[in-house]
């Protein structure tokens, strides 16, 4: 089985504000570890349910937030900006058989989260047929739009517009983009 798991800062464990979020901040590597625990713990986990390959996009700020070292050897990180329209989404075709968004937060406009926004935080909000738009929502349709065969599910998904998202508990420019495997010089 192969995922694509696409990865955000915001909404890892323990982030509460926004310069929690900013490489500038002292306070930043801390959450950006977070954030490489987390990533590591989904893909450890789908690999134990039996996925075999899994890419990883790297979908905070300039997308160099995960640590690639930390990665295990089975998955394939993507890092940088690609200036591609798909963003969060960057790599992701029709031969993927499912799909992971983690660390993703509220939309914009969204007064219960300190730091709610979508995409770049520039908007005041992104409404489309009259609801507004997380970026999971938004990229959950770049999903629909690739995934043609054994999908079902995630064309119903989009279709829906992800009314309901299941919620997990925390486990402890344009440039160019940079694909990484952790490859074990132990072998």
């Amino acid at each position: 089985m192969k995922l694509f798991l696409s990865a955000d800062i915001e909404g890892c464990a323990g982030l509460a504000m926004p310069a929690e979020t900013h490489k500038t901040e002292s306070v930043y590597r801390s959450y950006a570890e977070e954030m490489t625990k987390e990533v590591v713990a989904a893909c450890e986990a789908a690999h134990e349910a039996g996925a075999d390959e899994i890419v990883v996009k790297d979908g905070h700020g300039d997308a160099s937030n995960i640590d690639p070292l930390k990665m295990p050897e089975y998955v394939t990180l993507i890092r940088g900006k690609s200036g591609h329209p798909y963003n969060m989404m960057y790599g992701i075709d029709d031969t993927f058989d499912g799909v992971l968004f983690l660390g993703y937060h509220a939309p914009a406009g969204n007064p219960c989260f300190s730091i709610s926004h979508t995409s770049t935080g520039n908007s005041l909000y992104i409404r489309l047929n009259g609801k507004f738009m997380s970026e999971c929502m938004l990229n959950s349709y770049n999903v629909g739009k690739e995934q043609r065969h054994g999908a079902s599910h995630l064309r119903r998904y989009r279709r829906e517009s992800v009314p309901v998202l299941q919620m997990l508990s925390g486990v402890s420019g344009k440039s160019a983009v940079f694909r990484c495997r952790n490859i074990s010089l132990t072998r």
